[in-house]
């Protein structure tokens, strides 16, 4: 039984799907073209994150900061600190597992893709 997957193809821009096979069983002459042998002792999930909350987070915010509610956050301080930044990251953690700002420092940032988002790293979540 073959897994499939979707792939996003850089150079041609387009998305296809996949189906994965155990390396150690034949791929049918059917699935030459879109098929993939996976190593599976091989195979490990590095660094996994939370992506589709953080997607939707994001898509809901747009809408809010294009009302203006935000306009005045986006000014860096002297210690090059984003607060639109550091602000989006409080009201998502708040929005999709809220607790304690120990966790959130400590623990939820970085399993989650907020950091990828805002194409920033984890002195983001130290700062306050």
């Amino acid at each position: 039984m073959a897994q499939l997957i979707e792939a996003f193809d850089v150079e041609a821009q387009q998305q296809t799907k996949l189906a994965l096979f155990a390396s150690d069983h034949p791929i049918p002459t059917h699935a030459t073209d879109l098929a993939v042998q996976v190593r599976l002792a091989e195979f490990s999930i590095q660094r996994p994150r939370q992506w589709g909350a953080c997607w939707i987070f994001f898509a809901d915010m747009g809408a809010v900061e294009t009302g203006g509610v935000l306009a005045g956050t986006s000014a860096a301080s002297r210690e090059h600190t984003s607060w639109h930044q550091i602000l989006l990251v409080l009201c998502a953690y708040r929005w999709i597992d809220p607790g304690s700002e120990w966790r959130l420092h400590r623990e939820w940032y970085a399993g989650s893709a907020m950091g990828d988002l805002l194409n920033a790293d984890f002195a983001l979540a130290a700062k306050r």
